[in-house]
C-alpha cells in the first residue's frame, strides 16, 4: 500500500485508488494515522502527487509553512500538489469553527518560486520555506483550487 506514488492528505473516510490515505482521525481508518502538523512519516521525494483538499484550513496558522514544507519535502522534484481550500473572505472560509487558518490566492505568493514575497519571507521565517511553481490557480466562488509543482534544485 505505501508504495503508491500519490498521497491523499486529510483523506477522511474516502479511499482513492492509487493513493496512500493520511488522516489524523482513527475513525476514518486511513492507511497512515498521523497529524500533519508534525513531521510526516514519509521519505523525501517519495510521492509524485500530494492531494490536499479541504484540509489546509484546519492547520494552525503558525504551522502553515511547516505543513507546506512537509508536502514539498515528500514530493519528487517536479511532483504536483493539488490543493482546494475555501477562499477568504468568503463566509465558507470563516464560518466553520474548525477553520483555523485562512487562505486566499495571494497566500501562495509566500511559497511561489521566484516570488519576492517568498524570498523575503524565507529570509526571516526561521524555518525552511518550500518552493512551488503555480501551474494552475482557479477560484470558483468560495473555492480556490491550485496545482503546484515542487521546485527543487
Amino acid at each position: 500500500m505505501l508504495n503508491d506514488s500519490r498521497l491523499d492528505v486529510g483523506a477522511g473516510g474516502v479511499r482513492r485508488v492509487g493513493y496512500v490515505s493520511l488522516d489524523n482521525s482513527p475513525s476514518t481508518r486511513p492507511d497512515v494515522l498521523h497529524d500533519i502538523e508534525y513531521k510526516w512519516p514519509f521519505d523525501d521525494n517519495q510521492f509524485e502527487e500530494v492531494r490536499a483538499h479541504h484540509v489546509l484550513e484546519h492547520v494552525h496558522t503558525e504551522k502553515k509553512t511547516f505543513v507546506m514544507y512537509e508536502a514539498w519535502r515528500v514530493l519528487k522534484p517536479g511532483g504536483v500538489m493539488d490543493v482546494e481550500v475555501p477562499a477568504f473572505p468568503f463566509v465558507q472560509a470563516v464560518m466553520d469553527p474548525g477553520h483555523i487558518s485562512f487562505w486566499c490566492r495571494e497566500s501562495w505568493f509566500y511559497y511561489e518560486h521566484g516570488s519576492r514575497f517568498r524570498d523575503a519571507y524565507a529570509a526571516r521565517a526561521g524555518q525552511p520555506v518550500p518552493s512551488f511553481k503555480v501551474l494552475e490557480s482557479k477560484q470558483d466562488g468560495w473555492k480556490l483550487a491550485l496545482r503546484l509543482e515542487a521546485v527543487k534544485s
